[in-house]
């Protein structure tokens, strides 16, 4: 039983960390097309829109990368919480360093 625990805890952080890889480059493509679309956009509305994207995607991520950390804490299991945060920000860091490899 506890190997299939760690291969899920192993498993559901690989896909929480996928999501928040999938969801920023959907930023970034939505960012670059509304860039490429909108040559002279209105500074105050730029402006907010820029910082309600922020306040969404730093929600979003956080939901994302916290999420079962946060859980697994309110359970009182917090050998699993702090697991599946380092396993978060690991395969964080794979994801970063695959990127940079393939992109630089």
């Amino acid at each position: 039983m506890k190997i299939l625990a760690k291969k899920y805890l192993l498993l559901s952080s690989f896909l929480e960390s996928l999501l928040t890889v999938t969801y920023c480059l959907g930023v970034g493509l939505l960012m670059t097309y509304l860039g490429a679309h909108f040559s002279q956009p209105n500074q105050i509305v730029a402006s907010l829109l820029l910082l309600l994207l922020f306040i969404v995607s730093a929600l979003i991520t956080a939901t994302l990368v916290l999420g079962y950390p946060i859980y697994f804490f309110l359970q009182k299991d917090l050998k699993t919480a702090i697991q599946n945060l380092i396993l978060n920000v690991v395969w964080l860091t794979i994801f970063i360093i695959f990127i940079i490899l393939i992109f630089l």
